[in-house]
């Protein structure tokens, strides 16, 4: 059995997957929706968090990178978007 934290992440999960299946092989319809508490609004961004990072572990078979490795990895890809933005004279922040 898992926890809620677990229930989340798995949730954040399936959701990000999701965007990349046909309509009629999504999963997340089954299983519910989250209640946005703010009270938990950490626990929420934690969870989208590990998600992320253990999607990435999926699809690439990284499993020597850990989950600040991985936070690295966001830096410098928001890094990345940030000098495009500027670049391209947007503000996206």
């Amino acid at each position: 059995m898992i926890n809620e934290f677990e229930r989340k992440a798995l949730l954040f999960r399936i959701a990000m997957q999701d965007v990349y299946r046909d309509e009629d092989d999504r999963e997340l319809g089954a299983a519910g929706k989250l209640e946005l508490k703010i009270e938990t609004l950490t626990e929420d961004f934690t969870a989208i968090l590990i998600a992320m990072y253990t999607w990435y572990q999926s699809v690439t078979g990284d499993d020597e990178l850990d989950v600040f490795d991985f936070i690295g990895v966001l830096n410098r890809l928001a890094m990345q978007w940030v000098f495009k933005s500027k670049e391209e004279g947007e503000r996206n922040d």
